[in-house]
C-alpha cells in the first residue's frame, strides 16, 4: 500500500501546483499577456488528451518480465523530474521566445506525466481483482497525492517571496521529490508486478471500437460525468488565486496559504467518503458528495466582495 500510494506523490504534488500557481507564474512572472497564457494551459490540456490513448495502448502492447507498467513508469521518471523543474524557469527572449519554450515544455512535461501516471493508475485493477483491496490501493494513492500535494502549500509561499527563483527553487524541488517518488513506487511493487495481470490485446477494428462504446450507454454515463467533475476541478484550480485577489481582495502573501484548505478538506474527505462508499455504495456517496460540492460553489459565487 505504501508504495503504491508513492506512486502518485510525485505526480500529485506536480499536478497541485501547477493548477495552483501554473497560470499566475505565466502572467506575474513570465511577463506573458493573459491570452497567452491560458492558451498554453489549453495546449497543455489538449497534448494530455491526444497522448493519453497513445500512451496507453503502447503500454498495454508493452510486454517484459515486470509486467506492461513498470518500464513506462520508469523511463519517464528522469523526464518528468527534469521537465517539471525547467517549465518553472523564466528564459530570456520576448514574448514570442517564451511561449515557444513554454510550449515545448508543456509537451514534453505532459508525455513524461502521462507516461508515469496512466501506466500507474492502470496497476490498481491488474495487481488484484478484489474490490474493497483496489478501494484501498486507490485510498492509498490519493492520500499520498493529497499529503503530497498538502506538503506543497507549505512549503511554496515561502519560497515564492523570492520572485522568479523561488518558481525554479520550486521547480526543483518538485521535479526531485517526483522522480524519485515514482523510482520507489516501481521498486516496491516490482514484485507483485510481475505476478499481476496482463492487459488483453485485442485486434480489433477501430471502428468496431467506437460503435462498441457508443453502444454502452453506462459507460458513456460514467464517462460524461468524469468529464463534467474534472472540468470543475481544473476551472477551479487556476481561478481560485485570482478569485481569492482580485474579486475577494485578500493579500497575495496570504492568499497563497488560504489554499492550503483545499487539500486538508480533500485529505479528510477521502477517508470519511471512502468509508461511505464501503458502507452504503459509491452511487449514493457520489450523490451526497455532489451535493456538498454544488453547495459551495454556489455559495462561494454569491458571497459579495468587500467594499473597497
Amino acid at each position: 500500500m505504501i508504495s503504491y500510494g508513492l506512486g502518485d506523490a510525485g505526480t500529485g504534488l506536480s499536478a497541485t501546483l501547477l493548477g495552483f500557481y501554473l497560470f499566475v507564474f505565466f502572467t506575474g512572472t513570465a511577463g506573458l499577456p493573459a491570452i497567452i497564457a491560458g492558451s498554453l494551459l489549453m495546449v497543455i490540456k489538449l497534448w494530455d488528451g491526444i497522448n493519453d490513448p497513445m500512451i496507453g495502448w503502447l503500454s498495454d502492447h508493452t510486454q517484459t518480465r515486470w509486467g506492461p507498467r513498470i518500464p513506462w513508469m520508469l523511463g519517464a521518471a528522469l523526464p518528468l523530474g527534469i521537465s517539471l523543474a525547467a517549465i518553472w524557469w523564466v528564459p530570456p527572449g520576448d514574448v514570442a521566445q517564451k511561449t515557444t519554450y513554454y510550449i515545448v515544455m508543456a509537451i514534453l512535461l505532459m508525455t513524461a506525466y502521462t507516461s508515469v501516471n496512466l501506466p500507474y493508475a492502470a496497476l490498481s485493477t491488474e495487481l488484484t481483482e478484489d474490490t474493497s483491496v483496489r478501494n484501498r490501493l486507490n485510498a492509498a494513492r490519493f492520500t499520498g497525492s493529497i499529503i503530497a500535494g498538502a506538503s506543497g502549500l507549505i512549503v511554496t509561499p515561502l519560497l515564492l517571496v523570492n520572485g522568479a527563483n523561488g518558481y525554479l527553487a520550486m521547480g526543483r524541488i518538485t521535479g526531485t521529490i517526483a522522480a524519485l517518488a515514482t523510482l520507489a513506487c516501481c521498486w516496491g511493487l516490482a514484485p507483485f508486478t510481475k505476478t499481476a495481470r496482463r492487459p488483453r490485446c485485442h485486434h480489433e477494428p477501430l471502428s468496431r471500437q467506437l460503435v462498441r462504446i457508443i453502444s454502452n450507454r453506462r459507460f458513456l454515463k460514467v464517462l460524461g460525468l468524469y468529464l463534467l467533475l474534472w472540468c470543475a476541478l481544473q476551472l477551479m484550480q487556476p481561478v481560485a488565486l485570482i478569485y481569492l485577489v482580485q474579486l475577494m481582495r485578500v493579500p497575495a502573501e496570504l492568499a497563497t496559504w488560504m489554499l492550503l484548505p483545499f487539500q486538508l478538506c480533500a485529505l479528510i474527505g477521502l477517508q470519511v467518503w471512502s468509508m461511505y462508499a464501503n458502507r452504503h455504495g459509491r452511487i449514493r456517496a457520489l450523490c451526497w458528495g455532489g451535493c456538498l460540492w454544488i453547495t459551495a460553489c454556489v455559495v462561494s459565487m454569491l458571497l459579495p466582495p468587500p467594499l473597497r
